[in-house]
């Protein structure tokens, strides 16, 4: 018996620095994964060492250690400034991932009950710097060809729905130099910086974007996806079947199918822990 026992012991020993070789390896990826989304929430600024540390909590050697190994991966870059932003191979992953993108599998079943339930077109887009980009569309009517065109496409933040709900989320120097930056895209479509602030107010008083060009209207909200993205869900119908006066409600349905999306991810990620 005493013989097994110290068998025991022996193989116990030497799985050891397995065990711990193993976690340190997980905890060293976890920690290269919190810098990678640090400095992809400051990808336009960069951000420095020193920020870095103190914004994840690591100590100074380990920060940079993991910083330089992501700049050697092409993960990251470092600028003349020696500010951190990601890489070419971060890009390359990023452009691969738009082939099809996650977020579609994750939203498509949810946008197929809103689209049963609004009775409306539902869109599902992603800001893209100054734009927001179309990715999916759901209806549980035939589609119709002038709402169909939009999927794809790339539009000006303050011109689409979801553009519209995404850009009313960003502070007023965000908007100030957005509108600056495309002005020219903008008064093509004869859209004034006073024009838009205006929607964009209206957008933050209700906490829903509301746009009727054409015989169409929309409802829009904007949610985040992950640590550092932000996405638009909005709901098209003709105006007649979406007043001004249904889009709080159509508001509100859009938001409790996002929180059940929500928590029936959590519950799943709770189980697979």
């Amino acid at each position: 018996m005493s013989t097994h026992c110290a068998n025991n012991s022996e193989r116990a020993s030497v799985r050891a620095p397995e065990t711990v070789a193993h976690s340190r390896g997980v905890q060293s990826l976890e920690r290269a994964i919190v810098v990678l989304r640090l400095l992809a929430k400051h990808h336009v600024t960069g951000v420095s060492l020193a920020s870095v540390v103190a914004k994840t909590g690591l100590d100074r050697t380990t920060a940079y250690r993991i910083a330089s190994s992501l700049v050697e991966s092409g993960m990251a870059s470092r600028g003349p400034e020696k500010e951190y932003r990601l890489g070419i191979e971060t890009m390359a992953l990023g452009m691969t991932a738009m082939q099809r993108p996650p977020l579609i599998d994750r939203c498509a079943p949810m946008m197929k009950r809103l689209a049963r339930q609004s009775g409306g077109h539902v869109l599902l887009c992603i800001q893209s710097g100054d734009y927001a980009h179309c990715l999916h569309m759901e209806s549980a009517e035939p589609q119709m060809p002038e709402i169909s065109s939009y999927l794809g496409m790339m539009r000006l933040l303050g011109i689409g729905i979801s553009g519209v709900a995404l850009l009313a989320r960003q502070s007023d120097q965000y908007i100030r130099e957005h509108y600056t930056r495309r002005r020219v895209e903008y008064h093509k479509h004869r859209m004034t910086e006073n024009k838009l602030c205006g929607l964009l107010e209206r957008t933050r008083s209700n906490d829903f974007a509301y746009v009727h060009p054409r015989q169409m209207a929309g409802v829009g909200i904007s949610f985040e996806t992950d640590s550092c993205g932000l996405a638009g869900l909005n709901v098209i119908a003709r105006t007649s079947e979406l007043p001004l006066s249904r889009a709080p409600a159509v508001a509100s349905m859009m938001r409790e199918h996002l929180v059940d999306l929500i928590s029936k991810e959590g519950s799943s990620s709770a189980t697979a822990r």
